[in-house]
């Protein structure tokens, strides 16, 4: 209780200035749902982050699986893997004076010593990043969805279908929007097992189809995330940028997955206010030409800019 009631205070210096924001605690109930936090927590194994990823959205809650420790650049690039697929890509780096990528040894960072081989380390979690920003405008929209519609933008399988009873056990895979299944891989797995609801998936990376409603075994080297996507998807992804500001556009790029194709919807709005509220936004529709339709009253500048589509 007293967790929600100092999330709720701070929130309200928010709103009495009228500047949206969305902030980091380690203790928050159900109730919370609807502050704008995320909670991170002091438990570091990989697995029950993503357990705490794949559960937290039952109640609303959001998780972020934040990045601290790591025993090897490869469990630090997998769990970056997992972080930028969550409400929060948070590195928590604050205590060593190098970033992690560069040497995952605390002792050894202290003193400056880079790692071997701290290049493709620093490689795999820049195209990881990219990734996450590419992703922007789509994250965005599923939170969107999630305050007019209340379904949550991270949440487990067993919400797509909770009459399937092989969902119901799934804790290290969840949907992120309406379209992406993520199953995150931890360090020593060279493959894993993942449960497909029903309909057909495509594979993010390969395009490779999968008829859903069984359990397959995916191969997936470092760097690669293992994403699924639904069928029949268009999918918005942004030209990826350095940081988002108030003034930033998006140059968006329609990547198909999958024939036939549905259109995509973007959420737009003035992205710091709360005039959302009072219904001063845009939905976007995307078409696989790239064009793009506004329904809505924002009438300020224009946050999504097409791009040739990828076919």
């Amino acid at each position: 209780a007293f967790g929600v009631l100092y999330s709720d205070t701070i929130n309200k210096v928010f709103r009495r200035i009228g500047r949206r924001t969305f902030g980091s605690v380690r203790s928050l109930g159900a109730l919370a749902s609807p502050l704008p936090y995320v909670l991170y927590s002091d438990l570091y194994n990989h697995r029950d982050f993503l357990r705490g990823m794949a559960t937290a959205g039952v109640c609303g809650l959001l998780w972020t699986p934040e990045v601290r420790d790591a025993t090897s650049a490869e469990d630090l690039v997998r769990r970056i893997q997992s972080v930028i697929l969550s409400p929060q890509a948070l590195i928590n780096s604050w205590y060593i004076p190098m970033p992690p990528w560069e040497q995952t040894d605390i002792a050894a960072n202290a003193r400056g010593e880079r790692m071997a081989g701290w290049e493709a380390c620093e490689a795999l979690v820049r195209d990881v990043l990219i990734l996450r920003m590419r992703l922007i405008p789509y994250i965005y929209t599923a939170f969107a969805k999630y305050y007019f519609d209340g379904v949550p933008p991270f949440r487990p399988l067993v919400l797509e279908d909770p009459c399937d009873e092989s969902l119901r056990d799934v804790s290290d895979q969840y949907m992120v929007g309406s379209s992406l299944l993520v199953a995150p891989m931890v360090s020593g797995e060279a493959e894993r097992k993942i449960v497909l609801p029903k309909g057909d998936w495509m594979d993010f990376a390969t395009d490779e189809l999968f008829h859903g409603g069984q359990t397959i075994t995916y191969f997936s080297p470092i760097e690669r995330v293992p994403i699924f996507v639904r069928a029949n998807t268009l999918l918005p992804m942004a030209e990826p940028v350095q940081c988002v500001r108030s003034d930033t556009v998006f140059r968006i790029i329609a990547r198909a997955f999958g024939t036939p194709l549905n259109s995509a919807v973007l959420f737009e709005d003035d992205g710091e206010s709360f005039a959302f509220e009072q219904g001063h936004y845009n939905w976007v529709t995307v078409q696989h030409d790239g064009s793009m339709t506004r329904r809505g009253s924002y009438d300020g500048p224009a946050r999504y800019m097409p791009m040739v589509p990828i076919l």
